[in-house]
């Protein structure tokens, strides 16, 4: 008898919670802003990333069920961990340029160090995504939704 691959099951499950959180809380913490003229409600990309969070759940669960892989224990090297906690520690740095920066600034530089904190080499690839990355983000938001994101010193 086939068991299920447990670890896409609680995997699955816990996208789901997190989008079903998310679903929740979208009205007591996003609000209109008076004077701000967008065509799309505020609640409309964290609704649509809700969702589609809790399908990349139900699709690992089905993924568990129908897998015939077995559980392997998790690589946790003092490798992995140090990237994940100084992962946290950027994570609370991006927040306090982001306004003084504006998305772009922060968002190029911090995708550069994300790239090569997880393996990237490659001084083109990062430099191109520094840039790339950040700039289809901003006209996707600002032309697309018209949603503005913040600008800061440099732009």
């Amino acid at each position: 008898m086939r068991q299920p691959y447990l670890r896409r099951l609680i995997e699955g499950a816990v996208l789901i919670g997190l989008g079903a959180l998310i679903l929740i809380l979208i009205p007591s913490q996003i609000q209109s802003i008076p004077g701000m003229e967008t065509e799309t409600s505020p609640s409309f990309l964290p609704t649509l990333l809700a969702i589609l969070i809790m399908l990349m759940g139900g699709g690992l669960i089905a993924q568990g069920l129908f897998s015939t892989r077995q559980d392997t224990p998790p690589d946790l090297s003092r490798l992995v961990v140090f990237r994940v906690g100084l992962s946290m520690v950027l994570l609370i740095v991006y927040t306090i340029l982001f306004p003084k920066l504006g998305f772009v600034v922060t968002s190029g530089l911090f995708v550069g160090i994300y790239a090569y904190l997880f393996g990237s080499r490659s001084v083109l690839k990062i430099s191109i995504s520094m840039v790339a990355v950040p700039v289809v983000i901003w006209l996707f938001f600002e032309l697309l939704f018209r949603i503005p994101l913040p600008h800061g010193v440099l732009y």
